[in-house]
């Protein structure tokens, strides 16, 4: 059985809240935190020289400071994109270290320089132009606007009226609002106004850039968009797979997904991007499959709540209740104001009255606590 899953975005860990930028930037992605914890080797214990280091993240930085044992702070550096750094700068483990605030003690440096250098795996960063400091709530309501839009075009109603709601739209419109108005010109049969819409963006290499190509039905290449990206950057092509499948274009958007993928599976997204894929595909097995992968891969700390929104409707769809109710849990703990996440947890634990009462007392017990579970295996 194919199922319709809701996808929300959600910024999980220390990350702190994005800020609009007039221009494209490298910022940290939702699963970055667990990244810097390895790769920066943040842990409650001293390490040899009886220093106990800790890290918080915002949006483009890391920083990481080492306290004594008498909770004295020796010191205090910046983790940044390399491109960001100035010449010179300490890179390993895909960040540049920047010996600022201060202070600076030689050998807690020397030891978070060998931490980072013996790193098996890069922290992940995501290239973003889509926040243009255009005001929040005109973004939202744009971006409302184009769910509407799109709506009505799925349920037959007259081109016209859909043409005038994306005619109203405010110009110009950030990178990833531009490619979606498109994506509906092209539906409606209209390629001038969808090169128009797509007219602001201008050259580039984003992810939104490659998805306004496949748009215009120019090549785009997975193999070479793909052949120098990191982690971060290859999760965030997505937004290509998206746009592809919005344009029907289902083979080309598995071929996207499953390279995105092979190169991602450190990033939870990538994960719920291809349990999307396999639904589309109506390979209902596969999708079980990667869900209970992607469970035995991250804790539900580490996990989106897109990613544990679709694990919970493919068990719901698999008659996994107590799986799909333990997931979702989760998302309507963090969002209790989401109707479709508390429908399908109601709908998981009422289709499971044995572990009916397991359920109920262990989600009371979790809201009385203000805690999140951890879903993972």
């Amino acid at each position: 059985m194919n199922v319709s899953p809701f996808i929300m975005s959600f910024l999980t860990l220390t990350l702190v809240g994005y800020a609009g930028s007039a221009h494209a930037e490298w910022v940290l992605p939702p699963h970055a935190a667990s990244a810097v914890k390895r790769a920066a080797a943040i842990q409650a214990k001293p390490d040899a020289n009886g220093l106990t280091r800790s890290a918080s993240l915002n949006k483009t930085a890391i920083t990481v400071e080492a306290k004594d044992s008498k909770g004295v702070v020796t010191m205090k550096v910046t983790l940044v994109h390399p491109t960001v750094a100035p010449d010179g700068a300490f890179t390993a483990a895909g960040v540049s270290l920047l010996e600022s605030p201060g202070p600076i003690e030689p050998k807690a440096l020397a030891a978070l320089k060998a931490s980072l250098s013996k790193a098996k795996k890069a922290v992940p960063w995501v290239e973003t132009q889509d926040n243009d400091g255009t005001d929040d709530t005109a973004e939202a309501n744009t971006a409302a606007s184009l769910d509407r839009a799109k709506r009505n075009l799925d349920a037959g109603k007259a081109p016209e009226e859909v043409r005038k709601s994306l005619l109203a739209l405010p110009s110009p419109l950030s990178p990833s609002l531009a490619v979606r108005t498109a994506v509906l010109w092209q539906r409606l049969g209209d390629s001038e106004q969808a090169k128009a819409a797509l007219s602001s963006l201008g050259k580039g290499v984003t992810p939104a850039h490659v998805a306004a190509r496949a748009v215009l039905g120019r090549p785009i290449s997975v193999g070479k968009t793909l052949k120098e990206a990191k982690e971060g950057e290859a999760c965030a092509m997505r937004e290509v797979v998206h746009t592809l499948a919005a344009l029907e274009r289902h083979e080309e958007a598995m071929t996207w997904a499953t390279a995105i993928f092979d190169k991602a599976t450190g990033c939870p997204e990538a994960w719920e991007m291809m349990i999307h894929r396999q639904l589309q595909a109506n390979d209902q097995a596969a999708a079980v499959t990667l869900a209970d992968q992607a469970r035995d891969q991250f804790s539900s700390k580490d996990a989106s709540n897109g990613l544990l929104a679709i694990q919970g409707s493919v068990y719901l769809s698999a008659g996994r209740h107590t799986d799909a109710a333990t997931m979702l849990e989760v998302v309507a703990t963090r969002q209790p104001e989401d109707e479709g996440s508390v429908r399908m947890l109601l709908s998981a634990t009422l289709r499971d009255p044995k572990e009916q009462p397991a359920h109920l007392k262990r989600l009371e017990g979790r809201h009385s606590a203000d805690a999140l579970p951890d879903a993972g295996r």
